[in-house]
């Protein structure tokens, strides 16, 4: 139910889902399973339904569309360019099992916002995030591609949020 998204989430449901994030004071809104999303999966989306419903939080005005699965350690995965988190979709199951996963659609991608048109201000909504789920300085990041310059910039601008960078096929910068 949505009460249970909110609450597996870490926000109080109460007040028409809007919480506040302790460490910078920055409203969020969640909401879950949004009419166009079916049941438990996201099938509608043309996912392939391994993913429980999607949420959408409230970061800085702008909403990020946010997946959480598994147990255990954080880790926050941002998939690449001309794709989106079902990217992911392969190793979730096994990730799963140790970790608790948030599968990011970065912006601009499913139902997130668009950021403005620098890589920082991808880093600066994502950060956003963390404060938004409350995710601890122990999470990891996992970046992919187009999520690994994120992640990249990320790291330069906020690496104090959290623990450990994993970076996949990304370039330093984009050849001449």
């Amino acid at each position: 139910t949505g009460a249970e998204a909110h609450h597996a989430l870490g926000v109080d449901a109460r007040e028409g889902g809007a919480g506040k994030s302790e460490e910078q004071g920055e409203s969020c809104r969640l909401i879950a399973n949004p009419p166009f999303f079916k049941g438990e999966g996201v099938a509608s989306s043309g996912h392939s339904g391994l993913h429980p419903a999607m949420t959408i939080v409230k970061v800085k005005g702008a909403d990020l569309d946010v997946v959480q699965t598994g147990s255990g350690r954080d880790l926050v995965l941002l998939h690449s360019l001309l794709t989106d988190r079902s990217a992911f979709d392969l190793v979730v199951p096994t990730l799963a099992k140790t970790r608790r996963l948030t599968l990011v659609n970065l912006p601009g991608y499913g139902a997130s916002a668009p950021a403005g048109p620098d890589i920082e201000d991808y880093a600066d909504r994502i950060v956003g995030l963390f404060a938004a789920l409350r995710l601890p300085k122990q999470t990891d990041v996992l970046g992919n591609g187009f999520g690994g310059f994120i992640s990249i910039a990320l790291t330069a601008r906020y690496g104090d949020k959290f623990d450990r960078l994993i970076v996949a096929d990304a370039l330093a910068a984009f050849p001449e």
